[in-house]
């Protein structure tokens, strides 16, 4: 039996926040309406977006490395939260229960993670040099 795209995952492995974050400070109230028909037309079940990091461009400009993050994170929640309100198929993936069951269920699902997180790391007892900050990027 042919199979055809609807009987595959589709995930998207990294997303930047940059086009979000651009429309907020345009004014838009929920810049991720925006995103989601795209990704409902694109099939896609599971997205991996980046909400914050390192760098001031994960942060949207912010110099502050966790209150700018949780800035990015707040604003995507929100609007996480407004689309969920108006009847939209959006889901934060918060455990492995929340993944898909199947790939046509219509549901487009964020994992949300942050670039680098090394200023979490810094001062860790046995973290001593870059090398070593970059084998634990994903333990913070």
């Amino acid at each position: 039996m042919a199979r055809g795209v609807n009987d595959y995952f589709l995930v998207e492995g990294h997303r930047d926040n940059f086009e979000l974050t651009a429309r907020r400070r345009k004014g838009d109230r929920c810049p991720l309406a925006a995103w989601l028909p795209r990704l409902q037309r694109a099939g896609m079940n599971v997205s991996v977006i980046a909400l914050g990091g390192d760098a001031m461009h994960h942060r949207d400009g912010d110099a502050r490395p966790l209150e700018g993050s949780l800035d990015v994170l707040d604003m995507f929640l929100n609007d996480v939260e407004t689309l969920r309100a108006r009847g939209e198929a959006v889901q934060i993936v918060l455990s492995k229960e929340d993944l898909p069951q199947r790939p046509d269920d219509g549901v487009v699902r964020f994992v949300l993670e942050i670039e680098g997180g090394r200023h979490r790391l810094r001062g860790l007892k046995g973290v001593t040099s870059r090398p070593q900050l970059q084998g634990k990027r994903g333990a913070a």
